[in-house]
């Protein structure tokens, strides 16, 4: 039996928004699920981590399986969240009963702490669901769990470090209006990435492929096409897109939304992506959009390669700050109908983008780690 449990009413957040009014020192994350299924970079996820750090100044563990960690992508977003000051930790994962989670406990500076303990395995899987709630579920919290024994990992060690590789950091040099974007992104990479700013200013791009596990709203298509833009494609150039389907069942209503029809949303990305990018006197681009059933099946990052008609190829690492650059508008720009047929949601797309900002919503930068690979051909 677990002692002193109370069970908690509405949503699982509002655990934690009482434990940070009663003077928590340490917020305690333990990791759990299957890793290929983590997405670190996801805003729900970051924006709570970073949320009890930066904003509410409380010091943030994050405890991960050994297991977990063998891929190099997760070790790179791992080392991104330490340098933000957030604790890296290795525990061994197990469950403190039989069929039950603590994703979260709460140490105070009096030496006690309470822990949240649920049935729902998901909300210990970093992303979209982490910490959420539904009606099946049973959370209670508990001051008798002494809690995990962890040990402290030093996540610089994997910081990708690559010869030659150029990292642009970007606070808010990218912010205003969406349909100028391509000029303030390409005047970004001359001031901080010239090496990469030069090669793509005397060629033009043969092939572009973009891998983004998070492409899933009207809102993040429109961001993608104002830095897209700002490259010179060839006429043949063979634009690949890679993405995931939304994994949530409720339609949505604004622009940031996912769509939820797979096929509405690889249907209007394709089109809006070709209007987008192609010249006044061209057919513009050949674009492929691909959209998977899984996240397993994409890369924990969101990364851009470019292929030069020399045959230069070109990589652009984007870390978790990306996915804070969001559009801002009037409201009445705002709301998006995912129920209009494909044609109307294109022409809904091109009303908001020549009408939106670009903004950064988090407090913190976003590094673009920009090489040039060994590889001359994108296989």
């Amino acid at each position: 039996m677990i002692a002193k449990l109370s069970q908690i009413t509405g949503v699982m957040q509002s655990f934690l928004r009482s434990a940070l009014n009663d003077n928590a020192a340490v917020i305690v994350l333990a990791l759990s699920g299957d890793a290929m299924e983590w997405e670190l970079g996801s805003p729900i996820f970051r924006r709570l981590v970073m949320g009890w750090k930066v904003m509410h100044q409380k010091q943030v563990a994050i405890l991960v399986e050994k297991a977990a960690i063998a891929s190099d992508e997760i070790k790179q977003d791992l080392a991104l969240l330490a340098s933000l000051g957030v604790l890296i930790a290795e525990y061994d994962g197990k469950a403190p009963y039989p069929g039950v989670c603590a994703p979260v406990q709460v140490g105070y500076r009096d030496g006690s702490s309470k822990t949240l303990l649920g049935d729902n395995l998901i909300a210990a899987c970093p992303g979209s669901h982490f910490l959420a709630s539904d009606e099946q579920s049973m959370w209670v919290t508990t001051d008798q769990f002494s809690g995990y024994r962890f040990q402290k990992i030093d996540a610089a060690q994997w910081q990708a470090q690559r010869n030659g590789a150029e990292v642009v950091e970007v606070h808010t040099e990218l912010n205003g209006a969406a349909r100028k974007m391509s000029s303030r992104f390409i005047s970004l990479l001359e001031q901080k990435a010239p090496s990469f700013f030069k090669a793509v200013r005397d060629e033009k791009v043969s092939r572009l492929v973009y891998e983004d596990r998070y492409l899933k709203s009207p809102s993040s298509v429109i961001i993608l096409a104002g830095m897209l833009r700002g490259f010179s494609l060839d006429e043949n150039c063979a634009v690949e897109i890679l993405t995931a389907r939304a994994t949530s069942d409720r339609i949505g209503r604004f622009n940031w939304h996912d769509w939820l029809d797979e096929e509405d949303q690889r249907v209007v990305t394709q089109a809006f992506l070709k209007l987008s990018l192609k010249d006044a006197e061209e057919s513009g681009p050949k674009i492929q959009v691909s959209v998977a059933d899984s996240v397993k099946e994409l890369t924990h990052r969101r990364v851009l390669t470019l292929e030069l008609t020399s045959g230069e190829k070109y990589t652009l690492a984007f870390d978790q700050g990306v996915g804070y650059w969001t559009t801002k508008s009037e409201y009445r720009y705002r709301e998006f109908d995912f129920t209009d047929d494909p044609k109307a949601q294109i022409t809904r797309m091109l009303e908001i983008g020549a009408a939106c900002d670009v903004v950064n919503s988090g407090d913190w930068s976003t590094d673009i780690t920009i090489y040039r690979s060994e590889d001359r051909k994108i296989s």
